[in-house]
């Protein structure tokens, strides 16, 4: 995260054209909540802070905070040399493509991320139009997208995202969640995994579905997400979480036949809290693992799961007997 400890927040203040000679921005932050000072922009490394305070109800606070956003934007613009921006946007405010669309012209960006969390009211055309607004971006070595609670992501925003994807050949870390998402159906899955073919340079991954939608994504959906995860072979990390969703043994044995594919992988997390697994499950993961040599951290988080026996329990242990590189095991069970 950007380091804002010696950062001095401005008091309320009109842009103005600065005389003297400004250094290029490498950092930027936006960031709006629902209080009193909501957002603000981050203009250089060491320091300048542009106050914004969209929510106020004084007409005077709410022109003032528009004009600095917007002479703040066609400043960020100019800056060429900026390497990371992060973008964290309230759950009632529409806008939120005017300020994804700055890094269109940031051809140094190495890192984006963009938290809409929660988001009730903003428009669905503005999420897809955001999304896109990620395609230019060929420098990205970082990219993190938070659309947790939005109810506006359906399959279209994921066929948005895969085609953003296909430009980031040079992304090394990715960040998408999705938790309760409802309207995501196993068509969008499958529309997402096509995005994934060309990221040949990608190490780490980490992909949140919790509680997405039970009724309309089964082990088929899950299939879909696999057969475009095990095309990345450089993957060094990998963290799933398909809790609460309509799946049963066969999405684990699914889940494990991609990952058997990434030979280089050392981390790997699964949260598959309350899916209906049973010890045939733990046969088919057992079974994965013993490929998995180069594994040295190892998360399971395995709660509320259906009928599981000693037997079960005894075939993972002998899975985790062939990872000799191992240094670190979790598991999480409770019935």
């Amino acid at each position: 995260m950007f380091d804002e400890s010696n950062t001095q927040v401005s008091p309320w203040i009109e842009a103005k054209p600065s005389k003297r000679k400004i250094s290029p921005i490498k950092n930027c932050v936006v960031q709006l909540d629902e209080r009193s000072i909501e957002s603000h922009l981050i203009k250089r490394t060491r320091g300048r802070v542009w106050n914004l305070n969209p929510n106020s109800d004084d007409n005077k606070n709410v022109n003032l905070a528009q004009k600095t956003l917007r002479r703040a934007i066609f400043d960020l613009k100019s800056q060429r040399k900026m390497q990371k921006v992060s973008i964290s946007w309230p759950r009632k405010k529409n806008g939120l493509y005017q300020l994804v669309a700055v890094a269109r012209h940031l051809t140094s960006l190495k890192y984006f991320s963009l938290d809409i969390f929660q988001c009730r009211k903003i428009m669905k055309n503005e999420v897809n139009n955001a999304i896109c607004g990620l395609r230019p971006l060929a420098s990205l070595r970082h990219l993190f997208l938070d659309f947790s609670f939005c109810k506006q992501i359906t399959d279209s925003e994921l066929n948005s995202l895969k085609q953003g994807l296909k430009a980031l050949t040079s992304l090394e870390h990715l960040t998408l969640k999705f938790f309760s998402c409802d309207k995501i159906t196993e068509k969008g899955l499958n529309n997402l995994s096509k995005g994934f073919y060309s990221l040949t340079s990608l190490r780490h991954l980490s992909l949140n579905f919790c509680w997405c939608n039970d009724r309309k994504i089964t082990d088929t959906g899950i299939a879909y997400v696999m057969n475009g995860l095990q095309t990345l072979v450089t993957l060094r990390s990998v963290s799933l979480d398909f809790s609460v969703l309509n799946i049963t043994n066969d999405a684990l044995r699914l889940v494990i036949q991609g990952l058997q594919a990434l030979t280089l992988l050392q981390k790997l997390y699964l949260n598959f809290v309350a899916c209906k697994f049973t010890d045939i499950g733990l046969n088919y993961l057992m079974n994965g693992l013993q490929t998995l040599v180069s594994l040295r951290h190892v998360t399971f988080d395995f709660r509320e799961w259906g009928p599981i026996t000693d037997s079960g329990l005894y075939d993972l242990g002998k899975g985790l007997q062939a990872l000799t590189s191992l240094q670190h095991f979790t598991l999480d069970f409770d019935q």
